[in-house]
């Protein structure tokens, strides 16, 4: 059988509006970007893990901690566009783009999105999603949220539309599953997507996925259960480490 290259990308924007320099922000000890990185390391089908940004802050701190960064431009409007950037840099038959405001992401997540995406080889792009989540996270605008409905397989979804928390939605038949913050990508939809303008709805509610959906293509969806949570504000961070130092001292023997 043919090798299949596929390469990681965490994209790496300094200049977030809610929170300057996120990325860099150390959870559990740990810098968001650093958890990111190994999330995509721990995955076997990936050959290679790279940081892209644009901001010289990034750049030196991936490497004095190691980590392969490359420079893309500060054009890029999100994360996908980063991608579609070393898209055009870098030979690969497939591309996963792990958003470093996901703590806690496990490897066998991607794994699984890998493996979905080679059994359905028409989806462009592929991402997560998890019935696992907190009612009132329903109500967080910083939570994202999709309808989806079954595939004619039966094991895996479509997204039919996203939204933030809080948010009106239309009813659905399909589960509404929690967004994770992982896409895989062919490198024929990446250089369409940077050839489209932004959709309403990703101007209006910042996701950059809804510009997919208005291009008219099908978004792929594994579903999994998985204790990933979303890193939006210095208030998620602490109650993440609240939660992780809680559930030492559980465990801590007497």
């Amino acid at each position: 059988m043919p090798v299949w290259k596929v390469v990681g990308v965490v994209p790496a924007r300094f200049g977030s509006e809610r929170w300057p320099g996120k990325v860099l922000e150390n959870v559990g000890g740990k810098a968001l970007l650093r958890r990111a990185w190994e999330t995509l390391s721990g995955v076997p089908e990936i050959s290679e893990v790279l940081i892209a940004t644009d901001d010289s802050r990034v750049e030196t701190w991936a490497g004095a901690n190691g980590l392969c960064v490359v420079k893309t431009s500060a054009e890029c409007r999100n994360g996908t566009e980063r991608t579609a950037e070393i898209a055009r840099m870098i030979r690969a038959d497939y591309f996963v783009n792990v958003q470093a405001d996901q703590v806690g992401l496990e490897p066998r997540v991607v794994t699984a999105l890998l493996r979905a995406a080679k059994a359905h080889p028409e989806w462009a792009i592929t991402t997560a999603g998890t019935r696992w989540y907190d009612a009132g996270c329903l109500k967080n605008r910083d939570r994202v949220f999709f309808s989806a409905r079954e595939c004619t397989c039966g094991r895996h979804s479509i997204a039919e539309r996203f939204f933030r928390g809080g948010e009106k939605r239309a009813n659905t038949n399909g589960p509404v599953l929690r967004h994770l913050g992982v896409y895989g990508y062919s490198p024929a939809f990446l250089r369409e997507y940077a050839a489209n303008e932004p959709s309403q709805d990703e101007i209006t509610l910042h996701l950059e996925q809804c510009r997919a959906l208005q291009m008219g293509v099908e978004i792929g969806v594994v579903r999994v259960r998985t204790s990933a949570r979303s890193v939006d504000s210095a208030m998620d961070r602490d109650a993440i480490e609240r939660s992780w130092s809680n559930r030492k001292r559980q465990r801590r023997p007497t």
